[in-house]
């Protein structure tokens, strides 16, 4: 499919996202974004240099300082905040002080040209996953006078939900942007044949506030458990970023399926998690893309958006970080013995997050031909 750059209905939008940091969530959601702009032969200007080396949409994507007549905040979790200022090895606890100071997504050397124009833009946000927060905090109050402040607003869960309603914010519930039909008709995924002669189980972990060695090993106790018991177990890393967790897996012998954003591709990694039966998972976008396969998948619940995604599936299916070596792996075993049974399941519950995103999408299509029609 081809976007020619020169048929931009009115100047070109200001695109803000997470892109920079190489986890293949927020690669994904690029991609996504993209392919729901690009049916609008609208043109982006990206805020930070994105780490995912993709000629997708490319002719969309331009370096200008142009005139911008939207900023868009496209998908994912960009605003929260936690307890403690300090920064782990891997993970930035204050990112949302990034996103919320002037000079954070504009270089300094730009600001005051940026500012006049961000000023005249509309602001709108698609697929947005909102907190968590310290409560009543001051990023608290900050992010809901800023989603105040767009003329349009998607947010994918039910926790961002219930953040918009007790804020008085107008804004529409949908899905995450992976689901959209946008998104799966531009990377053609080809699902794997079910030819596994072992049940196959890949385990999805990151750096985490209070996660450390202990618990790396602990997982790495459960995937032996597993593997003693005719398992095929593998683990995953969706961030080049989790540097404790890969170097303590590197330690202890294990090989770990790192997503590496210069050099693979999406459908190629997409494929390779596809590959197993059952996905165990403490990133959010490791049970999405588990779902996107028709997979069933087990959430660690170490943040509350992994405590409710879990609901869009089997309210059952979880790890607590408290959990012994030997109750890990009894609840994952007791999750295979109804494997075809919870395989139904996650089919039953894609296609209905994909009826949500089309409505999404749907929606936002309305907005933005709105806009663009009274511009």
């Amino acid at each position: 499919m081809s976007h020619e750059v020169g048929k931009t209905r009115a100047g070109h939008i200001c695109l803000r996202g997470n892109y920079e940091e190489g986890n293949f969530g927020d690669d994904a959601l690029l991609i996504a974004v993209l392919a729901i702009l690009s049916r609008h032969q609208l043109t982006c200007q990206l805020t930070n240099k994105p780490a995912f080396r993709t000629h997708r949409f490319s002719d969309a994507i331009i370096d200008s300082d142009a005139h911008y007549d939207l900023i868009v905040y496209g998908g994912g979790t960009q605003f929260f905040s936690f307890g403690s200022p300090e920064k782990q090895q891997g993970i930035s606890l204050m990112r949302i002080a990034r996103f919320l100071k002037l000079g954070a997504l504009v270089s300094r050397l730009r600001l005051q040209r940026s500012q006049s124009k961000k000023a005249r833009a509309i602001k709108i946000g698609i697929g947005l996953g909102i907190g968590p927060f310290v409560d009543n905090s001051d990023e608290e109050e900050t992010v809901a006078n800023l989603l105040r402040t767009m003329k349009f607003l998607w947010v994918r869960d039910p926790a961002s939900e219930a953040f918009c309603k007790e804020n008085e914010i107008p804004h529409l519930s949908s899905s995450d942007l992976c689901f959209t039909p946008s998104f799966l008709n531009t990377t053609k995924f080809t699902h794997p044949f079910d030819n596994n002669r072992t049940v196959r189980v890949a385990i999805v972990l990151r750096d985490w506030i209070g996660l450390g060695e202990n618990y790396f090993e602990k997982m790495v106790e459960v995937a032996i458990k597993l593997r003693d018991a005719n398992y095929d177990v593998s683990f995953f890393s969706l961030s080049p970023s989790d540097n404790q967790y890969l170097i303590s897996l590197k330690q202890l012998g294990e090989k770990v399926n790192a997503w590496n954003p210069e050099t693979d591709s999406l459908e190629g990694y997409w494929a390779q998690l596809a590959s197993f039966n059952l996905i165990v998972t403490s990133r959010y976008h490791g049970a999405i893309f588990a779902l996107l396969s028709g997979r069933p998948f087990i959430t660690i619940d170490i943040e509350p958006k992994l405590v409710q995604l879990k609901s869009i599936f089997d309210p059952g299916l979880s790890l607590s970080t408290e959990d012994s070596s030997d109750e890990a792996a009894d609840k994952i075993t007791n999750a295979t013995a109804r494997l075809d049974q919870l395989t139904t399941l996650a089919r039953q519950a894609l296609a209905n997050q994909r009826l949500i995103a089309t409505e999404g999408e749907r929606q936002f299509d309305l907005f933005l031909n709105e806009f663009f029609q009274n511009d």
